[in-house]
């Protein structure tokens, strides 16, 4: 009887088994890596901060390998692209698409609102994902969830996790009544004192909105303009005492290579 030529389906299926389990386990089932663009101000007047949103990045990236990585994409491992914006909008925006064009599948930054929303056209142009981890100016998601909603554009790829401008201010004011409340006392005059960028521009505006909508006064001056420089809101004129503190302060930090314009608000 001659003998029966060929290899059955269930021998195969065997042979296929068991030939795959003898392969290292790296070439059997591994999910290919995530390439996320990490990009922050890791330089310049902002460069603390940003150096800190970097570390954490890294840190979470290390942690999220180790047990086993991404559970939900088979395990896949996070391989981070850093880039820096120097705290310059032109440059996060270059970098944005140095990150992209190196691999980068999602990207996440920046710190500074306005290096932030350089990188927003990027992300929409190219439908790379980019998730905002610390960058509060609300026109960052705003602009692009209007362009959405208005058919200008067909997808949202640019998300955030962290509060907004407008929430800020909102929240100082509702502390700050809070706070004059328990001690008994009503502040006659309340100075703003904000960077005049998109940040602080935005948390000035929502601050005397809120103020506004509480049947509250405020007077506004941008940071620059409170040092002898144009700019900034109107209203009456800080006492004498503040602009020399301001003027040493920011000379001190300048010293010790520290942000020129820090963030500040104080009541009078």
């Amino acid at each position: 009887m001659k003998a029966k030529q060929g290899v059955g389906r269930r021998s195969f299926v065997a042979g296929a088994g068991a030939a795959v389990l003898g392969f290292p386990a790296v070439l059997r089932a591994q999910a290919p890596a995530i390439k996320l663009g990490v990009l922050h101000t890791v330089t310049g007047p902002l460069a603390e901060p940003g150096q800190a949103c970097r570390a954490g990045a890294q840190l979470a990236a290390e942690a999220i390998n180790q047990a086993g990585g991404v559970k939900a994409l088979r395990g896949a491992k996070l391989d981070l692209i850093l880039g820096d914006t120097q705290s310059k909008p032109e440059v996060a925006r270059q970098e944005a698409e140095r990150l992209v064009n190196a691999g980068a599948q999602m990207l996440m930054g920046t710190f500074s609102s306005g290096d932030t929303n350089a990188v927003v056209p990027v992300a929409q142009q190219r439908r790379i994902p980019f998730i905002v981890d610390v960058s509060a100016a609300d026109p960052i998601t705003a602009n692009v969830a209007k362009s959405v909603k208005e058919g200008q554009q067909k997808v949202q790829y640019v998300y955030r996790v962290f509060p907004t401008g407008a929430m800020f201010g909102e929240r100082a004011v509702q502390y700050m009544t809070e706070i004059f409340k328990e001690a008994g006392v009503s502040p006659k005059r309340v100075v703003l004192l904000y960077a005049n960028d998109l940040f602080g521009q935005v948390q000035a505006r929502s601050f005397q909105a809120a103020h506004k909508a509480g049947r509250a006064c405020v007077n506004a001056r941008g940071r620059q303009a409170l040092v002898g420089d144009e700019g900034g809101g109107s209203g009456v004129s800080p006492p004498p005492t503040v602009i020399a503190e301001e003027r040493s302060e920011i000379r001190d930090r300048k010293r010790r290579g520290a942000p020129a314009m820090p963030y500040s608000i104080r009541a009078l």
